[in-house]
C-alpha cells in the first residue's frame, strides 16, 4: 500500500485489470485515498464488467462488490473476443475521463 501511496500522485488515472480480487480492493482503496479515477474491467468466462471509479462522486469497488464474486483466485477462463472488447472499452474509458468528454 505505501508503494501505492508513493505513485498515485505522479498519475493521472489508473486502470484496473488484476485478476484477482484482493489486488483490485487494495488498488481501490489506494485510489480512492489519494483521489485519482479508475477505471476498473474484469471479466472471468462470458462475464465481464466495466466501470468508473471517482473518488467523491461514483461508488467505488467496494461499495459496488462488498462481497469477492465466486470466481476462481489463480486464474480465469475467457473467450478471446471477451478482453478484446472488454480492453477497447476500457481504453475509451480512460480516455473520456482524461479529456473530459461526457457520456
Amino acid at each position: 500500500m505505501e508503494s501505492l501511496q508513493a505513485l498515485l500522485p505522479e498519475v493521472d488515472i489508473v486502470l484496473d485489470c488484476r485478476h484477482n480480487f484482493p489486488e483490485r480492493r487494495l488498488l481501490n482503496r489506494a485510489c480512492v485515498k489519494a483521489g485519482v479515477p479508475m477505471v476498473e474491467a474484469a471479466m472471468n468466462g462470458m462475464e465481464g464488467y466495466l466501470f468508473n471509479v471517482i473518488p467523491g462522486i461514483t461508488p467505488c469497488l467496494h461499495c459496488l462488490y462488498p462481497e469477492d464474486p465466486d470466481w476462481d483466485p489463480y486464474g480465469f477462463p475467457v473467450l478471446g473476443a471477451v478482453p478484446g472488447a472488454l480492453g477497447s472499452l476500457a481504453a475509451t474509458e480512460a480516455i473520456k475521463l482524461l479529456t473530459g468528454f461526457k457520456e
